[in-house]
């Protein structure tokens, strides 16, 4: 239940907020561990592999051509970036050392664990739909 307080009170408790994370790792380019990154390509390649597959023709040639140009931009830039980024001070988090601390994310802290579920899960279903795909079209020709 809320209690009323005047802005006097308020102000004469003083804010309380909890001493901050500091952590003794350097950061990255973007915060998630790179092997999420990894898996997260390897996953859009399957994906377009396993569909290319079963439905190429030569009609399909220049699309999937395109497919693979625009996937490589889409990984591609943010390694270029990472690699002039200037690097922090420290060593950075091995995997053990993500799974164990997580990471601050927009909505709070999540577990690697979470972090990682929350960063595959769309490219896993994918791979899923692609394979289910892959299997029936054969199985129908």
């Amino acid at each position: 239940m809320a209690v009323h307080k005047s802005l006097a009170e308020i102000e004469a408790q003083g804010a309380k907020v909890a001493p901050q994370f500091r952590s003794n790792h350097a950061e990255r380019p973007w915060e998630l561990h790179p092997a999420l990154f990894v898996a997260t390509g390897g996953a859009y390649v399957a994906f377009l592999a396993l569909l290319g597959s079963v439905t190429m023709s030569e009609g399909l040639v220049m699309p999937f051509a395109i497919f693979f140009v625009f996937l490589a931009a889409f990984f591609g830039v943010p390694i270029m970036f990472a690699r002039v980024a200037p690097r922090g001070e420290g060593r950075f988090q091995s995997w053990s050392e993500f799974l164990s601390e997580g990471i601050d994310t927009a909505s709070g802290r999540l577990t690697g664990r979470s972090a990682a579920a929350q960063v595959l899960v769309v490219p896993a279903m994918l791979v899923g739909w692609a394979a289910f795909v892959a299997v029936f079209v054969s199985a129908t020709q």
